[in-house]
């Protein structure tokens, strides 16, 4: 480990390192950019999932009892061959829940959660003067497109029967509520793959940034080939996703600075390989024998 290290320390400032780098061969290149992005990937997951652990394992706690208190007690909606009833006076309306109203307001004006109306035939203007976010029709569920239109999601399946009311949401969160367990691991291994991914597909932006390492190393009258700006890339990458890193964990994930990871890249390989190459002292020419 403490020599992993020494090529983290080297990668961002270490001439003779990359002098070596080039007379190394290519594996050597890639097994520094996993192992580096990889031990990345999990120190991101562990700071940005300690404190979201306790957050879901609290809603989740809060969860089965805020359902059951937010559905109506006699509220029964029935679906019989796709086609929709209800026990209440209709037009009946769903409010939008307490913890929901301030996201909700800042997106959209509907004043309710959902509404049950299956007699009315569907309609844009009926959609809109019910001011909610669906609208539960006989055979189908209408709710509002990102084009300011309706979308329309049939319950057209004659085999589709079923009856939703307060007993029915009882027996389905008591048959999900042991599987909240697994609700944080989940979590915690999706942010990791979710990183490994965002670093795997960063060597799909050094294909364009060698280029410019590549040119960058003509102006320091180095004679790299493609492959080795690459490979030079893959290292110099280390101090600009350290950074980046960084700024994603301030307050409202960071700040965006424009071409700042190609740039520092390019500012590392420069202070690596702005002395230039000191040329090789000839031989001296053997003395000849006094005689």
């Amino acid at each position: 480990m403490k020599q992993f290290i020494a090529h983290i320390e080297k990668s961002i400032f270490g001439p003779d390192y990359y002098e070596e780098l080039l007379s190394r061969p290519a594996a050597f290149s890639w097994k520094y950019y996993w192992s580096f992005t990889t031990l990345l990937a999990v120190l991101m997951t562990i700071v940005t999932s300690l404190p979201l652990i306790p957050q879901v394992n609290r809603a989740l706690d809060e969860l089965p009892p805020a359902v059951l208190a937010y559905y109506p007690d006699a509220l029964e909606i029935t679906v019989e061959k796709g086609k929709v009833s209800s026990n209440v006076e209709e037009p009946y309306y769903l409010p939008i829940p307490e913890r929901w109203k301030g996201a909700v307001a800042s997106s959209t004006s509907a004043l309710h959660l959902a509404v049950i109306d299956t007699k009315s035939p569907v309609s844009l203007e009926q959609f809109r003067a019910y001011s909610s976010l669906f609208w539960v029709a006989q055979g189908v569920l209408v709710s509002e497109d990102s084009n300011g239109g309706v979308r329309m999601s049939p319950f057209d399946d004659p085999a589709l029967s079923f009856t939703v009311n307060e007993q029915g949401i009882k027996n389905g969160i008591a048959a999900v509520e042991p599987y909240f367990a697994f609700a944080a691991p989940l979590m915690v291994v999706a942010i990791f793959l979710a990183f490994v991914l965002r670093f795997a597909l960063n060597l799909l932006y050094l294909v364009l940034v060698a280029l410019f390492v590549l040119l960058l190393g003509r102006l320091l009258k180095r004679s790299w080939k493609y492959g080795a700006s690459y490979r030079i890339a893959m290292h110099a990458v280390t101090l600009p996703l350290l950074v980046e890193q960084f700024f994603f964990l301030l307050p409202g994930g960071g700040f965006q600075i424009p071409f700042f990871t190609t740039a520092t890249l390019l500012f590392v390989v420069y202070l690596n390989f702005r002395k230039p190459i000191e040329p090789k002292e000839a031989p001296l020419p053997p003395s000849e024998p006094q005689g």
